[in-house]
């Protein structure tokens, strides 16, 4: 896993649990603490199971269920003032919801320009209908389905859009993530500004 993944992880538990539940699931990670950030190099590549051992450290820590955990590492990444720089990638995909929901099956070559090195699980996107999409999600990544959610519950708000989300279909190979669209302009959306 590449360490911007873990940077992330450690980003999320310190803003939203604070610096001792961080350092619980350091330490359940064998993960050093030393230094103004840590020893997680963002650019280095680490062991998958130490990714997993820092996500089991924080549930460990919270008592939280794991796809809560994860659910809300999705949204993390893509809320201000934390996620700006992802949530700007993934605005690029569409001026709609549903735009940017077509645009998730490009993601994968959209995060290849900017993090060659970051190799994320297959995603497709089938529109069913006007108002419903299912995201197959590859379960190579375990929990990338959970955090994929998040991330996707968060986007909707940001452009203003009612949805019901659900994971669904799960086998070994597979996650389905349903999207429902109740209201396509239910809210205000976020400003956005190709410009920056």
């Amino acid at each position: 896993m590449l360490g911007v993944v873990n940077k992330a992880i450690e980003h999320f538990i310190r803003a939203t649990y604070g610096d001792r539940v961080w350092r619980d699931a350091a330490q359940h990670a064998q993960v050093s603490v030393g230094g103004a950030g840590g020893d997680i190099e963002p650019m280095l590549m680490y062991s998958d199971e130490m990714t997993y051992q820092l996500i089991d450290g924080l549930i460990q820590s919270t008592g939280k269920p794991r796809q809560d955990v994860l659910d809300d590492l999705g949204t993390f990444l893509v809320t201000p003032p934390h996620g700006r720089m992802v949530r700007r990638l993934l605005r690029f995909g569409g001026a709609t919801f549903d735009e940017f929901l077509i645009s998730m099956g490009d993601l994968n070559d959209r995060v290849a320009l900017a993090l060659p090195d970051l190799d994320l699980p297959a995603i497709t996107v089938n529109l069913c209908a006007t108002d419903r999409a299912v995201i197959t999600v590859e379960n190579r990544i375990h929990g990338f389905a959970n955090v994929l959610q998040g991330l996707l519950r968060a986007m909707a708000d940001d452009y203003g859009t009612l949805v019901f989300i659900d994971i669904e279909d799960c086998n070994d190979n597979t996650s389905e993530i349903v999207v429902i669209l109740i209201e396509q302009n239910f809210a205000k959306g976020a400003e956005f500004n190709l410009a920056g």
